[in-house]
């Protein structure tokens, strides 16, 4: 158990920040632990000011006992506050990253420029990648275990355009149902 709650959260873990406001959408059964010794419900839109600059891990977690917090959307495509300090993502569950009923990763990472590690699997459930990774220059993780759930994706739309360090193999990702992949690769 995770702070006495049977859980499988999601680790965000940012670099000299002051303020963060979280991009997840559809938010319901989540506690954020934001990792200065306090805590809260999350509520849409909620930002977080730490009373000093540092080093700080984010941990989102269900509320009730449940394995995960449930949320549609994790991400915004024209950034979100704190996005450019953010250094890793990690979970314990593979499957879900924490968050049950993730159908977008939409702009998760977009602007996120110190960003070097994500989860190694993305969930099967996700249909819209679109600027996951725009311009998060100092990505370059190797994301081919992403393979085997890319086969729901319909939206790959700028997904890397404008990440320049971006350099690993994604030639076994199924790109099969996506309709959109529209300057996937712009400016990598």
């Amino acid at each position: 158990s995770f702070f006495g709650k049977a859980t499988t959260p999601l680790f965000l873990s940012f670099e000299s920040v002051s303020s963060i406001q979280l991009p997840i959408t559809g938010a319901s059964n989540a506690t954020i632990y934001w990792g200065d010794a306090s805590e809260g419900t999350y509520t849409s839109g909620d930002t977080k000011t730490y009373s000093s600059s540092g080093n700080y891990t984010i941990t989102i977690y269900g509320t009730d006992g449940s394995n995960n917090a449930s949320a549609t959307a994790f991400g915004n495509a024209s950034g979100w506050t704190g996005n450019s300090t953010l250094l890793a993502v990690n979970t314990l569950n593979k499957s879900t990253w924490g968050l049950t009923g993730l159908t977008s990763l939409s702009g998760a990472f977009s602007g996120a420029t110190n960003l070097v590690s994500v989860p190694k699997n993305i969930p099967s459930t996700i249909t819209d990648i679109s600027s996951m990774f725009k311009d998060a220059t100092s990505f370059n993780q190797a994301i081919r275990g992403w393979m085997n759930n890319t086969s729901n994706i319909t939206t790959m739309a700028s997904c890397f355009n404008g990440a320049t360090a971006f350099n690993k193999n994604i030639r076994y990702w199924s790109v099969e149902a996506s309709a959109t992949l529209t300057n996937m690769f712009n400016g990598a």
